[in-house]
């Protein structure tokens, strides 16, 4: 559960971290699952919607989010559902300055907890079932006589 909590799909994408302002920050619910959207107008460039997995503080509240200096590192790939994926958000300046969250998307990340938990797991239980097979065989029935 660690590694799904702190990872998102793996990319091979360019990694983008630029400095700008963030606003319009809007939560986009599909089932359970929450997406954020944002508008972010780097320094000097055209502004540009970025989606993000990390909740930021006070993101429902208009008059404390508009106008944040943020620092976001993205990874620029069109084909993935999240456009524009913010994979680490730093607020640089305003309320909470200097709060900081990031998702692992290496391509050999924490989501390999994930089906390496499982393997550990899966051989664990047949282990203990093959294990418990041979202990089975070589064990004295109760109703043999035990010789001294």
């Amino acid at each position: 559960m660690f590694g799904l909590s702190h990872s998102t799909a793996p990319s091979f994408a360019t990694r983008i971290t630029q400095t700008g302002r963030a606003s319009a920050f809007v939560e986009q619910r599909y089932g359970r699952d929450s997406k954020f959207t944002f508008s972010f107008s780097p320094d000097g460039r055209p502004p540009l919607q970025v989606d993000t997995h990390i909740i930021v503080p006070h993101w429902g509240n208009a008059q404390v989010f508009e106008g944040r200096t943020l620092r976001i590192t993205y990874l620029n790939d069109s084909s993935r559902t999240a456009r524009n994926e913010a994979i680490d958000v730093a607020i640089l300046s305003g309320e909470n300055a200097g709060w900081e969250d990031s998702l692992d998307a290496r391509p050999l990340g924490m989501w390999l907890a994930v089906p390496v938990g499982a393997l550990i797991a899966g051989f664990g239980y047949l282990g203990m079932r093959f294990r418990k097979d041979d202990l089975a065989k070589v064990e004295p029935s109760d109703t043999t006589p035990l010789t001294v």
